[in-house]
């Protein structure tokens, strides 16, 4: 037997920015602005921002050919980047 699984493929994208934009919303409401609120001016906060933002392109970065590599060392390494970081 063969079944037509039409899920509403043509709404798919829209389900997907909504929930983006409801997860950002729900975020920015919440405790996610708080560490840019607290943050020192100056030096030591431009320094924070530019090791945030180099980790985010990092991440971003590798983890596409990560993923072509091996999805479970993908997660292992990510993991073992995060143990080593939190020690």
């Amino acid at each position: 037997m063969n079944q037509s699984h039409s899920l509403l493929l043509e709404w798919v994208p829209i389900f997907v920015v909504a929930g983006v934009l409801i997860y950002i919303a729900s975020f920015s409401i919440g405790l996610g602005s708080v560490p840019w609120l607290i943050m020192f001016e100056g030096a030591a906060g431009s320094l924070v921002v530019l090791v945030n933002w180099f980790g985010a392109w990092a991440i971003s970065y590798t983890f596409n050919f990560l993923m072509s590599w091996s999805a479970s060392g993908t997660f292992f390494i990510y993991s073992a980047f995060s143990v080593i970081l939190s020690s």
